[in-house]
Parts: structure tokens; sequence; C-alpha cells
């Protein structure tokens, strides 16, 4: 019984946190509204992400987004900041950043994520994830 109690619960939690993607430098949400997603990264402090425009190194989140009766119509990036390491420039966010995306759908909708972003301090991690709502 108690198996079967941790097995369900292991599955309950995974279920219901396909929104939500936690990594040891923050973590990020897939949020949703009437017509818009948002893309919400939380960093730990001296961590960063990169804007469309990097800078000197780095590379910007790339996405890929599956939509069911909805249509991607504006990706707004949040206002970048300069980000000194080791010499170079680059440009991203740190700390919280806001990714918005302006949908065109006629009533309820099921959106899809999968998404690649390189989080770093000094020296750069890879991640890829599957979101969903």
């Amino acid at each position: 019984m108690k198996l079967f109690i941790l097995f369900f619960f292991l599955c309950s939690f995974a279920q219901s946190n396909d929104s939500k993607f936690i990594f040891p430098e923050g973590e990020l949400e897939l949020l949703q509204s009437q017509n818009q997603l948002g893309l919400y990264f939380q960093l730990q402090p001296d961590w960063h992400i990169y804007w469309k425009n990097s800078g000197d190194s780095g590379a910007p989140p790339l996405w890929k987004w599956q939509l069911t009766h909805a249509e991607m119509q504006q990706e707004l990036w949040p206002a970048p900041q300069r980000i000194p390491v080791a010499g170079l420039m680059n440009i991203g966010y740190s700390d919280k950043s806001l990714f918005v995306f302006n949908l065109k759908a006629q009533g309820p909708f099921d959106a899809s994520l999968d998404l690649e972003f390189l989080v770093c301090k000094v020296e750069c991690i890879p991640y890829f994830t599957k979101l969903k709502k």
C-alpha cells in the first residue's frame, strides 16, 4: 500500500508540473491567459540567460510552439540589460524576466512548448525542456 501511495504521489506531482521546469540555477514557468502565453524565468543570483542578440557570447532561448485552437501573433521580449562577464559584454536577463506571446484565440486553447536555453554565470549550461498548458 505504501508503494502505491508513493507511486501515486510521484505521478501526480509530475503531471501537475507540466507548466514548470525547475533546474539548479533557477526555474521557469509557462503562464496562460485568454489570448496570451508567458514564459517566466526566475534565476539564482549571478546567473543569466540571453536576449535575442546575445552580445559577445551566448545564444538566445529557442522555442517551438505547438498550439491547438490558437495562432501566434507576436513575441514580446523584455528589455535586456548589459551583463559583463570575464571581459565580454553579454546582453540578456538576470534575476526575473517575462517573455510574452500574443495569440489569436477564439476560446479555450492548448499550448505546448519545446524550449532550449542557456543559463550562464561564467560558463553556460544548456537546458532542453517541454512545457504545456
